[in-house]
């Protein structure tokens, strides 16, 4: 009888939250990695954030991010959308220039966020996610402390 070894691919994302119109050279800290392991064959997934621009970003600030108008966060998902398809689309041509093929289809993806939560109810989301969350550490945080002191 042969043994069969199964082996566990490792997959990685990189989220992007489109607060603004443009990409920045700070992007590119998740993304180069994010290629690299493309390159080798590992499924990546680069996320845009169309949901979670929406809740805004406390962490580690002293105020909560300013909350967009939908219609910006749309132009500028778009916008972003359009230059993390020419980076891919790059680095694609780079790894075939040098040589690098993904051995067992790991394939990029390019996702938002949006798809898959604009769907989700308040009670669906309470109801899966929420009762994983602590509430005492989140609010430990001065950022939300001081939200809740308003």
């Amino acid at each position: 009888m042969r043994k069969i070894i199964l082996k566990k691919r490792v997959g990685a994302y990189a989220g992007i939250d489109p607060t603004a119109e443009s990409l920045h050279v700070g992007h590119l800290l998740p993304l180069m990695p994010l290629m690299w392991m493309h390159f080798f064959g590992m499924p990546t997934h680069t996320v845009i954030g169309g949901a979670t621009a929406r809740f805004g970003d406390p962490t580690g600030r002293l105020q909560s991010r300013e909350i967009l108008r939908n219609a910006e966060i749309a132009k500028n998902m778009a916008m972003i959308h359009y230059q993390l398809k020419k980076v891919w689309d790059n680095a694609k041509t780079m790894g075939e220039i040098y040589g690098y093929q993904g051995v067992w289809g790991g394939e990029a993806h390019l996702r938002n966020n949006n798809m898959w939560l604009q769907g989700l109810t308040a009670y669906d989301f309470g109801k899966h996610l929420l009762r994983h969350m602590r509430l005492g550490p989140m609010l430990s945080r001065d950022t939300y402390g001081n939200v809740l002191q308003l």
